[in-house]
């Protein structure tokens, strides 16, 4: 392997790692908004206190679902933004 094969790897390799650490901190960020506001909003919330949105549950729709749909507009965004 050449000098100009290992430059074009190890510059790869750093765009797969920095593009990895992106995936892992919206992937972190996600799970703790969900799990955070899943407790705030949805413990110790007793039938007749729910409000529906949706059909769902108030708590359901803004700890599960808005987090859901923000983490797959992020990803789409993402796959089309990464570099070669």
């Amino acid at each position: 392997m050449n000098e100009n094969d290992k430059r074009k790897r190890r510059k790869e390799y750093e765009t797969c790692k920095r593009e990895f650490k992106k995936g892992v901190i919206a992937t972190i960020i996600y799970i703790l908004c969900s799990t955070i506001l899943s407790y705030t909003l949805g413990y110790k919330q007793t039938f007749t206190d729910m409000t529906l949105i949706l059909g769902f549950p108030a708590w359901i729709f803004y700890s599960v679902l808005i987090p859901w749909i923000l983490i797959v507009i992020y990803t789409v965004y993402f796959a089309f933004k990464m570099e070669d």
